[in-house]
């Protein structure tokens, strides 16, 4: 870690004579040296490492090269850092960015957004007489740029009967949704008047 110089009574300054390192008032200047403090964010060992995993499904690797377990960096522009103010979350294999993309891909985030089922996606879904003009909503809202359908759907009312799956295309958006980084939350109706 770089130091930094400061000046004090008793040292010598650059430039300075050093065989006469007095300053004008006859005092005496003593170099001091300041190293800043290490501040670790991250778990500092694969302890702490579990639990943090085990508490928010997601944590920076204690033995990371590039971030040094803390998971965060600051831009860099060859080699040096280039934006104070800002941090940017860890890109090395295994670290932080890796480690929250499985989390929001994995069952407990997708409950935890309302997605009842990871399994339900478009994929899976059996396009039947009756459905495929929901689908094709469904469709257009996921990736309106492929969609055969090029109207503006402004919001999307999903209603009928039951076993029709309106909720396996709830879930199949959400987690298309999810997957593309947009903030997305399922709710129930029930949920939404009580």
């Amino acid at each position: 870690m770089e130091s930094i110089r400061r000046f004090l009574p008793g040292s010598s300054l650059p430039g300075q004579d050093t065989k006469n390192p007095k300053t004008s008032s006859g005092s005496v200047l003593k170099e001091m040296v300041y190293r800043p403090p290490q501040i670790h964010d991250g778990p500092q060992d694969w302890e702490d490492y579990y639990k943090k995993l085990k508490k928010t499904g997601y944590a920076a690797l204690p033995n990371c090269p590039k971030c040094k377990g803390k998971g965060w960096q600051h831009p860099r522009i060859d080699g040096e850092v280039s934006y104070v103010a800002k941090l940017l979350s860890c890109d090395y294999a295994g670290c932080l960015e890796d480690s929250f993309k499985r989390y929001k891909a994995g069952e407990s985030y997708l409950k935890s957004i309302g997605v009842m089922s990871s399994e339900q996606t478009f994929g899976t879904f059996r396009q039947e007489l009756g459905t495929r003009d929901a689908y094709a909503a469904f469709y257009w809202l996921a990736w309106p740029e492929q969609s055969e359908n090029k109207t503006r759907v402004p919001f999307l009312l999903c209603y009928g009967g039951t076993g029709n799956g309106k909720t396996h295309l709830c879930n199949a958006l959400a987690i298309e949704l999810n997957n593309q980084k947009i903030g997305v939350r399922l709710y129930a109706v029930a949920d939404m008047i009580s």
